[in-house]
């Protein structure tokens, strides 16, 4: 009866050796299919008989890198998935979220230096509101700083709706039941 190994075929007759790149010999052993009621376990020296290694060592030396190379080859495969990019478009949401919340927070604290009568009841505002206050009323660069807080805060809107409709794609069911967003955040 024919056995199929990583590093080559084994029956009655002898053994057939598969070579000894390291990538060929992954590339084969990605291919085979052993359930494990037909798998019949062999030492070392069953590959070194068939002319693939000389040594113990060298065995574990050529399974580790052909091991290697399919470990890399999956997670290669794993990263492309749209899951993962979803995972990436969630991380970056919330990394704007941190820094629109930080900005926020600093224009408030600038705009109330020089402003003294912008209290703490202004600050509790829509921060949208509040934004627009603080941009109509100041000058020079805490105006250009608000804009660009209303920028980000437009392209996290932006994001926000891709992730939404990526998670639709991605977690459909999931989606359906508690929505895109809240099932990106789920899954990450």
């Amino acid at each position: 009866m024919l056995q199929r190994y990583w590093f080559g075929d084994v029956d009655e007759e002898g053994c057939r050796a598969a070579g000894t790149d390291p990538a060929a010999l992954a590339e084969r052993a990605a291919a085979l299919r052993t359930g494990m009621d037909s798998f019949i376990p062999i030492d070392w020296e069953v590959a070194r008989d068939c002319g693939v290694v000389r040594t113990r060592e060298e065995y574990v030396a050529l399974l580790r890198s052909v091991c290697t190379i399919l470990a890399r080859e999956k997670v290669s495969r794993s990263y492309q998935g749209r899951d993962v990019e979803l995972l990436q478009m969630v991380r970056m949401l919330d990394e704007l979220d941190n820094v629109v919340n930080l900005l926020q927070e600093r224009a408030a604290e600038w705009y109330q230096v020089t402003n003294p009568s912008f209290s703490r009841k202004y600050r509790s505002l829509p921060a949208k509101k509040m934004l627009g206050i603080i941009r109509n009323g100041a000058r020079g660069g805490l105006s250009d700083i608000s804009g660009e807080i209303e920028r980000l805060t437009a392209a996290r809107g932006r994001l926000m709706r891709e992730v939404s409709a990526r998670a639709d794609e991605v977690l459909p069911n999931t989606s359906a039941l508690i929505g895109g967003l809240v099932a990106a955040r789920l899954l990450s």
